[in-house]
């Protein structure tokens, strides 16, 4: 059977938050019992930090799981306009550590602007 190069699809995985090309051959239909389930994870950004393609290092991405992996965490929701940005806060220990923050004091990524906590109908800045 000939290949075709529609017979590829671009397939976002919510739980990692990569995506790849799947052929068909691969793909499923999701068991039905499942289908109601709304998605598990959603993209979200760090607030405070550089996000660009540039920024997305291994290092970063080391430091960033150092910091979260078997941790307590809270997220407060910045904002949601136009993407999920969040102030991310370790809770583990004695003293409750920004990871943010924590990321740009280790030098694995570089500060940006922080955006104000913003109630969705009072901020429009970010809409646009």
């Amino acid at each position: 059977m000939e290949e075709k190069e529609n017979d590829f699809f671009a397939i976002y995985f919510l739980d990692y938050g990569n995506a790849q090309l799947v052929h068909l051959r691969n793909l499923c239909n999701p068991i039905p019992r499942f289908i109601h389930l709304p998605a598990q994870a959603v993209e979200m950004y760090l607030n405070g930090i550089d996000t660009s393609e540039a920024a997305d290092t291994i290092q970063a991405k080391n430091v960033l799981v150092s910091l979260v992996k078997n941790r307590d965490l809270v997220a407060r929701v910045v904002h949601t306009i136009p993407f999920i940005c969040v102030d991310l806060y370790n809770t583990s220990g004695p003293t409750e550590i920004d990871v943010a923050t924590e990321m740009i004091r280790c030098k694995a990524t570089a500060a940006v602007r922080r955006k104000p906590f913003c109630l969705q109908k009072q901020c429009k800045e970010f809409a646009g």
